[in-house]
């Protein structure tokens, strides 16, 4: 269910409010109201909350994978609250993404008793926009996701991601190797216990009307300590290009590669695995 009200229409005011409801998992709905001031054509600022009521043991299966049993439940609430805005300083074009998350979970081992666990998250992220000329854009980008070496202490500080649905890179940020935990965890992007750090650059060409190509850098490292497993994720590359037959029909191909850094040598025997996908295809828009 959604809901969209236009206020700069009817009432000659720049504000712009959107509201919706999804469910994520049964008996488990996300809530999400954000209201825009355009203060200038491309430039604007927004808030807004959200809200999730998590009834499906989301919380449980992360310690039950961290203790490798089964032997939890939970259910809890969640609630962000963010700040995002577009910006023109000089020929940037500064877009900034703040999230401050908290909620707290009902942990309950399985036969009886439970234990409250707070949750406390942050994400933040930045790009500097700009155009070189009128068919190449490019970006420099800086993504922070907080992280969490020791969940058992009681207070849960890896961030949630229910919305927006972040994908800087197309391996690690869209289940590939971007989560010790399925993506089905507790919302729609996963949760990497560590937390993420990552910058990158991002290109954009178009040598002609019918042809796009995009390309993408990053580095990424854990936010928080690993007790010795190593900080960097390691480094990813991107490269995507798109035809347009014509209005209806789109040819598109990618290439993607990432290289494991010292986070992940435990799991490889210390041997190094480049992970690579290659994805071809067509859209037909109707």
């Amino acid at each position: 269910m959604k809901a969209y009200i236009d206020l700069e229409r009817g009432f000659d005011l720049p504000f712009k409010l959107r509201a919706f409801v999804a469910e994520v998992d049964q008996d488990s709905p996300y809530t999400h109201v954000e209201l825009k001031y355009n203060y200038s054509f491309l430039e604007a600022f927004t808030l807004s909350y959200g809200w999730f009521r998590d009834k499906n043991d989301g919380l449980a299966r992360i310690f039950n994978a961290i203790q490798n049993q089964s032997i939890f439940i939970s259910d809890g609430n969640v609630q962000w609250f963010a700040l995002s805005f577009e910006k023109f300083l000089r020929n940037f074009l500064i877009r900034a993404n703040i999230i401050y998350e908290k909620g707290s979970f009902d942990l309950k081992p399985k036969g009886g008793g439970s234990r409250k666990v707070g949750t406390r998250g942050y994400l933040i992220d930045i790009n500097f926009d700009y155009g070189f000329t009128k068919t190449i854009f490019g970006s420099l980008f800086f993504y922070i996701s907080s992280g969490d070496r020791r969940p058992e202490s009681g207070k849960f500080r890896s961030f949630i991601s229910i919305d927006p649905y972040i994908d800087k890179t197309n391996i690690f940020f869209n289940g590939g190797l971007d989560s010790e935990f399925s993506s089905d965890n507790l919302g729609l992007n996963g949760i990497q216990l560590t937390g993420v750090m990552t910058p990158g650059i991002f290109l954009h060409f178009q040598p002609i009307r019918n042809l796009t190509l995009k390309y993408i850098l990053a580095y990424l490292f854990t936010q928080k300590g690993t007790g010795g497993r190593g900080h960097s994720y390691g480094w990813e590359t991107d490269l995507m290009a798109d035809y347009a037959i014509n209005d209806n029909c789109q040819v598109f191909m990618e290439f993607n590669l990432f290289k494991p850094g010292s986070f992940y040598r435990r799991l490889t025997s210390k041997q190094e695995h480049t992970s690579t996908e290659m994805i071809m295809g067509i859209n037909y828009i109707f």
